[in-house]
């Protein structure tokens, strides 16, 4: 859960499951962190491959903006 980057906290709460004998129960708490998103401005170029096939020959990217929403 931590490698996903989308909780500044997360709690983990096992305890004995008392209806099955060695079992136990896991309660988690999760915090979301703030949210952002995020925009990308780009340019492409697409031409026709081998086969017919489409074939990106150029990419550029233009603008990025990163969005901060408390």
């Amino acid at each position: 859960m931590n490698s996903l980057a989308l909780f500044s906290n997360i709690e983990v709460n096992p305890r004995p499951d008392e209806k099955h004998e060695g079992g136990i129960i896991v309660e988690i708490k999760l915090k979301e962190l703030e949210q952002k998103s995020a925009e990308v401005s780009t340019e492409w170029s697409i031409v026709p491959g081998r086969g017919g096939h489409p074939t990106l020959v150029f990419i550029s990217v233009k603008q990025i903006s990163i969005l901060f929403n408390n």
